[in-house]
């Protein structure tokens, strides 16, 4: 073990170092778990919970639910958007099945395992890229980034994108390292399945293999590569068919909402460049992401600076096709967290062993910089559990429970939040969706209109009630608000919510 790795000369200490790392890490992440997932982008996560329980029902083992629920469920998964393969819906209906209930635990605890099998992936693509110091500085912050550890968490797909985008770039690097079949067979299965899981990964994918590619072979040589081509075909071809039959074939995917992601006129206003900014901010720190991208610039020049440039190639190239996304949804820049923990590793395996020599006696050194590490994890660790203690989402349930049972048999419209997924998942309650501002807003820039006065008028007919929660939403301004207690009568209110009866009075 290189003396450079923190002083830790000795394996079984760098080993458990990390070991203690990873436990942590692993700790931190499953502390409440049970508590509902309303902490991290719930609509996104009522998404694949909606689809688990309808894809459950349909098993025909969901025996505690009525023939009534069965219906609804059914209902509700097949009236969620499909943009990627069900990979942690499906996980989640086989852990359902094998314990005879739902349990948003297990889904939310493959995030997290994934999640640590990346971490673990990072550090053996970190060691070949910088060294063991900047190995363990990069999958320390991975691992104990704040946002990183609420985002994996979450019931959606992406922290297993993230786990698998870092075993392809490992896998990438070491084929460009020892070019053979075997590597390259194993580099595009790995690349295949992260594009399948996710197709925008292609973006990094792409990037960091034609990085590669120049840096080994040159522009020229790299189309006579026959492994190149290997690796190509097999990185592109499960999400390329899985796309064609879902948009073509089958017609599962709704290509219109894909369309409605690219807004080029965006590119062009200062505004979305401050968001980026933003979201910059909340995924990983401004300090992070500066310190990280000087950190590219020492490691080592050839293939390995290469893979780092790739990716960040590849995160920029993302951001300007989906602009939109970029500005408004957190979650979107995920896999900054490995490229921010690509860059430090750079900086540190430069900066730490210069520092080492500078402390003095030696064994000050080798214990010092492991314990600020160290202190510095459990810190980390300990506001987020502050944080992850301060709310209890479980009344949610409840509330949800009670306000579907009160408009159960009738149809309604409903402007509530996350697209109504609260509604519709403990609710058992399918409603006509009202859209709020920032959604107009998004519509109004893809050309599909955003009056929401206008919105409401073209909804109101064939529906019962009109079901409000997010009463300090824009959409209520304007006139709507006031036209709603003009016209209509309020059927029930209480705490958080209206309910107006749109039926004709008698």
């Amino acid at each position: 073990m290189s003396k450079s790795a923190l002083g830790m000369t000795k394996k079984w200490v760098l080993a458990l170092f990390l070991l203690v790392c990873f436990a942590a890490a692993a700790g931190i992440r499953v502390y409440d778990l049970t508590d509902l997932p309303l902490d991290f982008h719930p609509a996104r996560q009522l998404q694949s919970m909606l689809k688990a329980r309808g894809m459950y029902a349909a098993t025909g083992d969901a025996t505690q639910f009525s023939a009534e629920q069965i219906d609804i469920a059914l209902k509700q998964w097949r009236g969620q958007p499909t943009q990627e393969p069900e990979v942690m819906e499906h996980l989640a209906v086989w852990t359902y099945q094998v314990i005879g209930h739902e349990n948003l635990w297990f889904p939310r605890f493959y995030a997290i395992l994934f999640w640590l099998i990346g971490g673990l992936g990072l550090y053996f693509f970190l060691r070949n890229l910088t060294g063991p110091t900047g190995a363990v500085i990069g999958t320390v912050f991975f691992l104990f980034c704040p946002y990183g550890i609420s985002a994996s968490r979450a019931f959606m797909p992406d922290p297993l994108m993230v786990a698998l985008l870092i075993w392809s770039a490992w896998a990438l690097l070491r084929w460009s390292q020892k070019p053979g079949w075997g590597w390259a067979v194993l580099a595009g299965l790995l690349s295949g399945l992260t594009v399948y899981v996710k197709l925008t990964a292609v973006f990094y994918i792409a990037a960091l293999f034609f990085c590669l590619m120049i840096a080994t072979y040159g522009v020229g040589r790299m189309w006579r590569r026959a492994q190149f081509w290997l690796i190509g075909v097999l990185a592109v071809l499960p999400g390329f068919l899985y796309n064609y039959w879902g948009i073509f074939v089958s017609r599962f995917i709704n290509s219109a909402a894909t369309d409605n992601r690219i807004l080029p006129s965006m590119l062009v206003q200062m505004l979305s460049y401050v968001h980026w900014n933003e979201m910059v901010v909340s995924v990983t720190g401004i300090v992070a992401f500066l310190l990280a991208v000087a950190g590219l610039f020492v490691i080592q020049k050839g293939p390995k600076r290469a893979a780092a440039l790739g990716l960040w190639i590849g995160y920029f190239l993302y951001g300007i096709v989906f602009i939109y996304y970029y500005t408004t949804h957190d979650y979107y820049h995920l896999p900054l967290i490995v490229l921010v923990a690509v860059g430090l590793a750079g900086l540190a395996e430069v900066l730490l062993p210069r520092l080492l020599e500078l402390i003095h006696p030696v064994w000050i050194a080798r214990a010092l910089l492991p314990l600020l590490i160290l202190l510095g994890v459990g810190e980390t660790v300990w506001q987020v559990r502050s944080d992850f203690k301060r709310v209890d989402y479980r009344p949610q349930a409840e509330f949800w429970a009670e306000l579907g049972q009160k408009v159960r048999t009738y149809h309604i419209m409903a402007l509530t939040e996350d697209y109504n997924g609260r509604l519709s998942y403990w609710g058992w309650q399918d409603a006509a969706y009202l859209p709020a501002m920032n959604e107009l807003v998004h519509r109004e820039l893809a050309g599909h209109g955003g009056d929401a006065m206008a919105t409401f008028q073209a909804m109101v007919q064939g529906n019962d009630f009109f079901l409000v929660t997010l009463l300090d939403d824009p959409t209520m301004s304007g006139g709507l608000m006031d036209l709603l207690k003009q016209t209509y009568p309020i059927y029930d209110q209480g705490s958080g919510y209206i309910i107006f009866d749109l039926r004709p009075q008698k």
